[in-house]
């Protein structure tokens, strides 16, 4: 049931469906009530709802909302993830790399299709795979996935992509398959138990790690936060401005918003 309904908040928050009941708004509210459209300033309104709609999801409105959640994760530099790391090398470090199903293995070309920032999941990799101490868990992704049999899933994808990048097999870890955030971080839970690392980071995009990050700690994880790429840090004059690259930035703002505010209703945060 919390699937099925996070699946309909997320499609009441696109932008498609925004401008397409925009679009719908005047002629429903015509066919209900014929006689208050007589009032000026109401048919102005709905006339207009397309451009109001259009107006709202390309403004700053995204980039502000999804700043002010950056914000709250502080910028991890490579100089202090690699003195973390030093600290004890005959101990283990963990990275959880949540790509998102942002890169895929496509078998029929036998090439990577990446769907993200690149720098959202090669970053880990990148700083950690001269140090052998430090393991990956990565997550299998949803059941259901891949839709066509020719694609690797989440996981197997990502897995070959770091064995690509030249890391032994043994320090690349794939979780059971998951639906959503908390299911995603029990599974991660599971492999920690077996791995006992001294210490933990959890790598994602700096929008989406503030509520990651109260999934683990409600379930006793102590992670550090590795934002591998940031959306609105620094904040540029380009952000603040209307652009049609401002309406995923919006919807993915009220993504979090809402899933913290659910999240923390129904006691997974």
């Amino acid at each position: 049931m919390f699937v099925f309904i996070s699946k309909i908040v997320n499609l009441f928050i696109s932008p498609f469906f925004i401008l397409t009941l925009s679009c719908l708004l005047p002629f429903l509210v015509l066919l209900k009530n014929q006689r208050e459209i007589q009032k000026r300033w109401f048919r102005f309104f709905l006339l207009g709802s397309p451009l109001w709609a259009m107006l709202v999801i390309s403004s700053p409105l995204g980039p502000l909302l999804a700043h002010m959640i950056e914000s709250e994760i502080p910028l991890l530099t490579r100089e202090k993830f690699e003195e973390a790391v030093k600290k004890d090398p005959d101990h283990p470090v963990a990275i959880v790399v949540l790509a998102g199903g942002v890169a895929r293995y496509k078998k029929s070309i036998q090439h990577f299709k990446f769907y993200s920032n690149f720098s959202r999941f090669a970053t880990p990799f990148i700083w950690g795979k001269i140090y052998p101490n430090v393991h990956y868990i990565v997550s299998q992704g949803l059941p259901e996935d891949p839709s066509e049999e020719e694609d690797l899933n989440e996981g197997p994808s990502m897995q070959k992509f770091a064995l690509e990048m030249g890391l032994d097999p043994s320090r690349i870890h794939v979780t059971r398959a998951t639906r959503n955030s908390f299911e995603e971080a029990l599974s991660v839970q599971e492999v920690l138990q077996v791995l006992h690392p001294r210490l933990t980071y959890v790598s994602t995009t700096g929008i989406h790690l503030p509520r990651v990050m109260g999934i683990y700690k409600k379930l006793g994880i102590a992670p550090e936060a590795f934002p591998a790429h940031y959306y609105t840090i620094p904040l540029t004059e380009d952000l603040c401005s209307f652009d049609d690259s401002n309406m995923e930035l919006l919807r993915q703002a009220l993504h979090e918003l809402i899933g913290r505010v659910a999240y923390k209703l129904t006691g997974k945060i």
